[in-house]
């Protein structure tokens, strides 16, 4: 307790000092004179101004009355020293209490002090510990000693001695000095004899004034103490701490019960995490309110209880270091980890004894927690302080136990019985932020108990780690996953999801989904199929508002190290909780372009554009010495050696520097032979090499040891090499570059493993390494996350993200579990891929971009194109592939088109070439078409299946003969941008083509000559047209954000252009009558529109989760197929009696589930961007995981079509939702596990 003066009071008569002198003189008994000399006071006062200015005083006013304390005389002087040192005021205090046998000089000193505190409270830097310790003061005033309620004088006294020592310990040269010239004290000896004179005294007095039923006698050993000479600090204390217990327990009045009492509740005490009240140690231990006080006021010279609060403190913390010391405690020891089992015992008992679901009885699962009107009066009310106590410390005192089967079966117990009402109260308490770092210590504390030499959080790619018990250690691992995904999701804003929604969605194979079985049906339908194939979870989305240039997982993966290209800053985070850990790390005096983790994990080493590295300490926050100097440029890379003992730098100077960890020296010469700048450095798996990539497109290799160069560069990229890496096992370096290509090198030969992996048209920023070199993570500057597989250079996921700027950085936890990247847009996206890929299905279709799709003149049928250069078959009614895909292109495809009898599709694509398929047998007709010399955007038959009419990049229109190939004599030239849309008019006289120029062209099929002017409004390039059914019209689409429609014969636009769209519109389709237009859109939405009046039919139709490149109308009208680069094709209800449809908001009509046909009335539900799917727009009815938001099947959804992933169906019933969802949603017993 800190007593330090907050400022210096003003001089005065009613100054701080005078007033404390004054207080004595109004007692109703006046104290009696003391028969020794008051100048024999002073050499115990240590203060020196204090000791001069009243030895002085006393020696001119040769009295030996201790009465002279009240008089002008002493009393000027000491209001003067007083108000230059606090320090005075307390060892007045000390001196009397020390030298006094006269209870009246007692009651002088400690009553003036006590008044003078309660007078000025203000006058403390923390007046509010010292008004806990003295509120009592006045309220039993003349009990027992007339002046000072017993129970407070032990921390009164006490604290005041220790502040003393304290205090001097701060200045302890200034004060040692300063009292050995006055000879006034001798140092610290003195200072000890002093504070334990000071307990001595206590001691006595409690023995002379308690009341006589806690009387306690006083040891014969209490004079020695009085003699001490010699500072042996932790000696003294513990022979004090021995004599206050002994006192204790060896009251003759006292039971052996009474006695095991006492030391539980003393253990409890010093073992609890946060102080406790009386009535919450009572609860958990299960005792009388009355016994646990009768304990506690025997304690109470070691032992506070607030008034206010009732909130059970130590007054000391060395007391805990005693206890826990069998050497020095004794038979008062504490065993912390035996206490510690028995409180984490106690603790699952608690929650045990709880109500298992819904404990705070919550109505409605549509409300957020925000909004439950009375919810506050509800935790209150249902979750008890000891609950509470056990939810939030059973881990601690789990992780500071020793491990015994009866301890490991009750966390089994608890993990498969009451994880979820643990998640539920801490949710409702704000805490639910700690739950997924509560379990990650967990985890590692059964591994290493367990005797596993490492943690390895998950089934990571090759090796499952093995534990005596599976089930537990898979149990731990799943939850933490669980608790991880749910409080990094909205789901944590409304308590009832946790059921409802995180539980719902959870894989049906994971513990979790088998301890917490679900009554059927659920929200989703169980015939969804989506669950087996999740992609990798999305475990939180950091926002950091500036650009970030890198990031580095800590070896134990518990943080995320994070590199500020705006603020010159790095923050490190917590990946269980995602929050920040520790302060921000400032220093860099420009852009920091590189982060990385020593081995330990201990200091991040960072470069800069200031041309210098530092070294950080992760804990403290701080710079560790001076920054490392030699670069004469920007430092774009660092890393440690394995060992730590060394790191590299490479630089813009063109320059590699080595340097020494502990000396901080640089080692040898700078290693020079790149001709540019250095992007990239890693050290080989044994430390013994290191390999660079530069802007000379070359890779180095060099002896980390003798600092020079190892073997010839590896060449072969045409561009700068952005990112490297050495697989786990030495022997390969994976390369990324600008050329858009990945490349696996022979570390020994230096030469090609295999053919480069020829990856899209964006550059190959960043990469990771999976640990048996079969899969590589790459970043690419359009913002997309990929994994490949690097035999068949197969993508096999895209991962779900947020990114809209080019990734900057990727990054793997040390196992392989996480997986982070980062982009100068501020975000940074956290995957957990503990289920490893070997669990994934098998699919023969990768996933990809849709581009384009057709239905079908039969309407049977649907093709799509998509950007890995494929062609695809699907039924339209249940979407099955019909075939294999039809291969022959190179590079995506942009557009496919049926012919009018259906026997053929043609396709135009990236390559500039077009090709022609037999529907039927998948093969294709001949050789491709060639003669563009761009891209091919758009492909059209003509109405009688006789020509092909395509539109390319190179700005020319070709017509081509469909049975033999033979392209035109005479291309279409006109247009002077890209031709991105081409389309016959229903008679075939015309052929219409948009372009990039935004303009319209009309062409006569007869003789290839331009019809009319091109026809001119649109201000941004021309993405698609269409015909009208009739051939009156065109309706045209643009980047600008409109729709128009034309009069063909007047070649002018009819009327205002088409409101309602919020971003470019790529794709434009009428309805086989013609009554309606359907568009694509940029904003992820496909609009319905009235031809005649341009009003929407019906609400967007949302879901998909890309922008929305095509749509094409069934020949019947009934339905609306889309397709997107989110890897769906999405088929719509539109029939018109779907628009005709009513929707209500009130029960008991039902809510739509997926698929709803939209007749009669409804209650219809849409997904809004935050996942939630509500109806009547704020209800909530589920929150829906970005990574299954892909195939979530809307009510106006017939269909979605995927490569890879079926669709995720909700069956919503109003009885199962909403008021009646505690009813369906409580988990059901798990049987046989």
């Amino acid at each position: 307790m800190s007593c330090k003066r907050k400022r210096e009071v003003d001089e005065g008569d009613d100054s701080f000092g005078r007033r404390f002198l004054r207080n004595g003189e109004n007692q109703n008994a006046q104290p009696p004179s003391v028969t020794g000399d008051p100048s024999e006071l002073i050499p115990i006062i240590p203060s020196f101004p204090y000791d001069s200015t009243l030895s002085k005083t006393l020696r001119e006013t040769s009295s030996t009355d201790i009465t002279i304390l009240n008089t002008q005389p002493v009393a000027e002087p000491v209001n003067t020293t007083l108000n230059q040192s606090w320090i005075g005021l307390r060892s007045l205090e000390h001196a009397l209490t020390q030298a006094a046998d006269s209870f009246g000089i007692l009651r002088l000193a400690i009553n003036a002090l006590a008044r003078g505190i309660r007078d000025e409270p203000h006058e403390f830097e923390n007046h509010q510990e010292v008004k806990t310790v003295l509120d009592g003061l006045f309220s039993d005033i003349s009990t027992h000693l007339q002046v000072l309620p017993t129970p407070l004088m032990t921390p009164l006294i006490e604290s005041l001695a220790w502040d003393i020592i304290k205090e001097a310990q701060r200045h302890e040269e200034q004060y040692i000095n300063t009292t050995r010239c006055l000879g006034s004290i001798d140092g610290p000896a003195c200072k000890s004899k002093y504070y334990h004179r000071m307990q001595i005294l206590l001691t006595r007095l409690k023995a002379q004034f308690l009341p006589s039923t806690h009387r306690y006698p006083v040891q014969s050993n209490l004079s020695g103490l009085s003699d001490t000479s010699t500072y042996d600090g932790s000696k003294d204390s513990d022979t004090l701490y021995t004599v206050i217990l002994k006192m204790v327990f060896n009251n003759p009045s006292i039971t052996g019960t009474d006695r095991a009492e006492i030391k539980l509740v003393m253990h409890t005490v010093i073992c609890a995490r946060t102080p406790l009240s009386v009535a919450t140690i009572t609860s958990i231990l299960g005792r009388t309110k009355d016994s646990i006080y009768a304990a506690l006021k025997s304690l109470r010279s070691v032992i506070h209880i607030s008034d206010d609060t009732e909130l059970v403190t130590l007054l000391r913390g060395s007391f805990c270091d005693f206890l826990f010391d069998e050497s020095r405690s004794r038979s008062f020891y504490c065993d912390a980890k035996l206490h510690h089992a028995y409180l984490a015992d106690l603790c699952f008992d608690t929650i045990k004894a709880a109500p298992d679901f819904n404990i705070c009885g919550l109505k409605s699962s549509y409300l957020l927690d925000k909004d439950v009107p009375d919810l506050d009066s509800r935790v209150k009310d249902r979750i008890s302080d000891k609950l509470f106590y056990a939810c939030c410390y059973w881990g601690d005192h789990l992780l500071l136990a020793i491990r015994s089967h009866e301890l490991t079966g009750k966390l089994f117990e608890f993990l498969s019985e009451r994880l979820l009402l643990w998640i539920e109260v801490m949710n409702l308490k704000k805490r639910v932020q700690q739950c997924a770092n509560v379990l990650h210590n967990t985890l590692e504390w059964y591994s290493v108990s367990a005797g596993s030499a490492s943690l390895n959080l998950g089934l990571i790619f090759i090796k499952r780690i093995t534990t005596p018990d599976s089930r537990l250690f898979g149990l731990l691992q799943d939850a933490w996953s669980f608790t991880i995904s749910f409080d990094s999701s909205p789901v944590a804003l409304s308590t009832p999801h946790i059921y409802v929604s995180a539980l719902s969605f959870w894989p049906p194979y994971k513990p979790i989904k088998q301890y917490y079985r679900q009554k059927q049906p659920t929200i989703t339908n169980v015939t969804s199929v989506t669950y087996g194939i999740r992609k990798p979870q999305l475990l939180a989305r950091l926002d950091s508002l500036t650009a970030i240039d890198s990031l580095a997982f800590s070896p134990n993966g518990r943080r995320l190290a994070i590199s500020s290209a705006s603020d010159l800053t790095i923050r490190v985070w917590n990946v269980s909780t995602g929050r920040l850990a520790g302060n921000i790390l400032k220093g860099h005096g420009s852009r920091v372009h590189s982060v990385s983790f020593s081995p330990c994990g201990r200091y991040i080493v960072s470069g800069s554009d200031d041309s210098s590295i530092h070294v950080w300490d992760v804990q403290t926050g701080q710079i560790i010495g001076r920054p490392l100097k030699g670069h004469l440029k920007s430092v774009r890379a660092v890393t440690c050696s394995p060992r730590g003992d060394f790191l590299v730098s490479g630089s813009d100077d063109t320059t590699l520097r080595v340097w020494n960890t502990t000396t901080r020296a640089m080692v040898n010469l700078p290693l020079r032979g790149h001709t540019d700048a250095i992007r990239c450095v890693t050290y080989s798996p044994d430390g013994s090499r290191i390999a660079s990539g530069s802007c000379d497109k070359t890779i180095r290799l060099w002896d980390s040891v003798h600092c020079r160069p190892f073997g010839e560069p590896l060449q072969g990229h045409e561009q700068s090499v952005t990112s490297i890496f050495y697989s786990p096992c030495g022997a390969y370096i994976v390369s990324g570059s600008e050329d858009l290509t990945i490349r696996i090198w022979n570390t020994l030969t230096g030469q090609l493993v295999r053919h480069p992996l020829q990856d899209q048209s964006c550059n190959v920023i960043s990469l990771a390494l999976f640990p048996d070199a079969v899969y590589t993570i790459s970043g690419y500057n359009d913002g997309t996350v990929c994994l490949r597989d690097t035999y068949d250079n197969r993508v096999i996921e895209h991962m779900p993200h947020n990114h809209v700027r080019p990734i900057k950085s990727i990054t793997s936890s040390s196992t392989f579990s996480h997986l982070a990247a980062c982009s100068d847009d501020g975000v940074v996206c956290i995957w957990d891929m503990e289920r490893g890929y070997n669990v994934w299905p098998e699919s023969n279709i990768g996933y990809d971009a849709i581009l384009c799709v057709a239905f079908s003149p039969d309407g049977s049928c649907l093709a799509s194109g998509c950007v890995g250069g494929a062609v695809h078959i699907w039924n339209a009614d249940d979407g099955r592939a019909l075939g294999k895909p039809l291969k022959g292109h190179n590079s995506g495809v942009l557009s496919v088109v049926y012919s009018p009898n259906c026997a053929y599709i043609a396709s135009g694509s990236d390559d500039s070439m077009i090709c022609i398929w037999d529907a039927k047998t998948g093969l294709i007709v001949g050789r491709p078409l060639q003669g563009h010399e761009g891209p091919v955007s758009c492909v059209t038959y003509s109405p009688d299946g006789m020509h092909i009419a395509s539109g390319s990049d190179d700005t020319v229109v070709r017509v081509w003969n469909a049975r033999t190939g033979q392209m035109n004599d005479h291309p279409l030239r006109g247009h002077t941008g890209p031709v991105c849309s081409v389309a016959y008019s229903p008679d075939g006289t015309l052929i219409a083509s948009a372009s990039w120029d935004k303009s319209i062209r009309l062409w006569c099929t007869k003789n290839g000559l331009l019809v009319g002017q091109p026809l001119l409004g649109h201000t941004g390039p021309i993405m698609s047209l269409a015909y009208s059914p009739h051939g009156a019209h065109i309706a045209s689409a643009s980047s600008d954000g409109s729709i128009r429609i034309w009069d063909v014969q007047k070649k002018q636009a009819i009327g205002n252009p088409f409101e309602g769209c919020t971003g470019p519109v790529f794709s434009v389709a009428f309805s086989p009558d013609g009554d309606h237009i359907a568009s694509g859109s940029g904003d992820e939405n496909i609009r319905v529109w009235h031809t005649d009046s341009r009003q929407l039919a019906t609400t967007p139709l949302a879901g998909h989760t890309n922008i929305v490149r095509s749509v094409t109308f069934s020949p019947d009208g009934a339905h609306l197929a889309s397709g997107s680069p989110d890897g769906t094709i999405r088929v719509w209800n539109v029939a018109h009696n779907a628009s005709n449809s009513n929707d209500v908001k009130d029960a008991p009509y039902h809510i739509c589930s997926s698929g709803c046909q939209l007749n009669g009335r409804h209650r219809t539900w849409s997904l809004r961007e935050d996942g939630w799917v509500v109806i009547d727009g704020n209800e909530l009815l589920v929150w829906v995981p970005a990574n299954l938001r892909y195939t979530l099947l809307s009510p106006k959804n017939k269909l979605i079509i995927s490569n890879k992933y079926r669709e995720l169906r909700l069956d919503v019933h109003h009885e199962r939702i909403g008021d009646c969802w505690a009813e369906h949603f409580r988990p059901l017993k798990a049987d046989g596990l």
